[in-house]
């Protein structure tokens, strides 16, 4: 099984982590450093008991037994996925009102283009393992769907002539910046939601 490309997995993943970073009281999140000192491998056995519950029939073999192979497959993969997930996933919910203002997406990107280092509440944060192959994967990702200099000039320039001036450029994808090049050159009326977020008024 690729655990990569396992929707179930992904999806139980995200559950998993968004419960465990909230403290069950007094329902806010937890400190980064009480996040950090968790075992990730005990969050793996946790993490595999809810999938067997879940999901037996994605780890049953041939004779229709629970494959124990997999199932270890399975802990080793989760323990650092959650490792890489939990800075993450905190992010967006410390970010809930960002999400719901423009959308889950944007602030996901702000996470990947910045990481960790550019907010002061998220600098603690410790990783159990060496995620380098996925950091660089995702850098490059990010740079590939950056907005072209064409686009961030253009943008600029029609910003200027209706009173408006762009900022968070760096978090400017190719997508969005076509979405806000339409809408300021009038080929649609709707404003973008981002809109707000890369314009601000002279």
């Amino acid at each position: 099984m690729n655990f990569d490309e396992n929707a179930k997995v992904h999806y139980l993943l995200n559950e998993f982590v968004l419960d465990l970073i909230y403290n069950p009281y007094s329902k806010e999140l937890w400190t980064v450093d009480y996040l950090n000192s968790i075992d990730r491998g005990e969050l793996g056995e946790q993490f595999v008991k809810i999938f067997v519950r879940e999901y037996e029939e994605e780890l049953m073999d041939a004779s229709g037994s629970v494959d124990k192979e997999l199932v270890d497959l399975l802990e080793k993969y989760s323990e650092r996925e959650i490792d890489r997930l939990i800075p993450k996933v905190y992010f967006l919910e410390k970010n809930k009102e960002l999400c719901n203002k423009y959308s889950q997406l944007l602030v996901r990107r702000i996470y990947d283009v910045s990481g960790n280092s550019a907010f002061d509440y998220m600098k603690n944060f410790k990783y159990q393992f060496n995620h380098r192959e996925q950091q660089n994967a995702t850098n490059e990702m990010m740079r590939d769907s950056r907005a072209t200099e064409k686009q961030i000039q253009y943008l600029n320039d029609l910003g200027k002539n209706v009173g408006y001036l762009l900022w968070h450029e760096e978090y400017l994808s190719k997508n969005y910046a076509n979405q806000l090049i339409e809408y300021l050159s009038e080929k649609t009326y709707v404003e973008p939601v981002i809109f707000s977020f890369f314009f601000v008024s002279k």
